[in-house]
């Protein structure tokens, strides 16, 4: 559900009939988001970060390390998630597994 809500926002910053208060929509969006929404949003199977800048995906692998400084290779590991690459099989992350 936090990886939705972030899509959410996400897609509200992009919206046309949005685009007069793109300022306001940006300081809520500031306010509502941290970077757990990226994070989750980044290792969700639907998402997998596709709409999220580049320093919001460094801010969720950021994220990621400080909450697993002891394990570095995680790093690693989501690069491979992300890519759909061993050891996460292109099966788990078909559309019949994600939808």
């Amino acid at each position: 559900m936090i990886a939705d809500a972030c899509e959410e926002w996400l897609s509200l910053l992009t919206a046309d009939a949005l685009k007069p208060h793109l300022m306001t929509v940006m300081k809520r969006f500031e306010e509502a988001v941290t970077d757990y929404h990226f994070l989750a949003n980044f290792l969700h199977l639907k998402y997998k970060g596709k709409h999220l800048s580049e320093a919001d995906e460094e801010a969720a692998q950021q994220l990621l390390l400080k909450l697993h400084p002891e394990h570095p290779e995680v790093i690693a590991d989501l690069c491979a998630f992300t890519a759909g690459s061993d050891p996460y099989p292109a099966s788990l992350l078909s559309s019949a597994c994600v939808d």
